[in-house]
């Protein structure tokens, strides 16, 4: 999209209950009222990770940038979306059709992509967690191991060690893996 200046280019986003937002829209998480230049986002769409946030603002604001190509200068995509806000299923009547409507595909196409992202960070912080707690876990059996210097406890030495040598033979590759792709394996 192209910025002409021939817009405004504030919104609102405001959060509001689901019983606000059911005013607006049925069940909807999020709807962007052209008139009002505002995002309003369900409440209930603050649960959980985030993702299902981020996916309906991004959703919203894909709505805005088509609303504002639908009535900019002449172009094949301001033709595209004018018709498709003007010819829009109502989605409690025909939810098939409203979903096959160009600004609801291309809507919901970046909101999947951008809470794809917000799981996918949420996977690796998690990894992270679990790659630190068994690092730790790690060094202090393997400091363990190599403070045991009696001779008469060198059997206490080899059970240990044969305890923990398949388990920390593995964790030494997953933590290289995880170095190398940042992905906890």
């Amino acid at each position: 999209m192209v910025y002409d200046g021939s817009y405004a280019s504030y919104y609102f986003i405001v959060f509001v209950s689901q019983e606000e937002m059911d005013k607006k829209g049925k069940g909807a998480l999020g709807c962007y009222v052209m008139g009002e230049k505002a995002i309003y986002i369900s409440e209930e769409s603050l649960k959980g990770t985030g993702a299902s946030a981020a996916n309906t603002v991004a959703h919203e604001m894909v709505h805005v940038q088509q609303w504002e190509i639908a009535n900019g200068p002449n172009s094949e995509q301001q033709k595209k979306y004018w018709d498709a806000y003007h010819n829009q299923a109502d989605p409690d009547l025909e939810p098939e059709k409203y979903l096959e409507n160009p600004i609801e595909k291309d809507a919901h196409a970046a909101g999947n992509s951008v809470s794809d992202a917000v799981e996918a960070g949420n996977a690796n912080a998690e990894a992270y967690k679990k790659y630190t707690k068994e690092r730790a876990e790690y060094e202090e059996d393997l400091a363990n191991i190599q403070a045991i210097k009696d001779p008469k406890n060198r059997e206490e030495q080899m059970v240990y060690s044969n305890l923990w040598k398949n388990k920390l033979d593995k964790l030494t590759e997953q933590f290289k893996k995880y170095e190398e792709t940042g992905r906890w394996i």
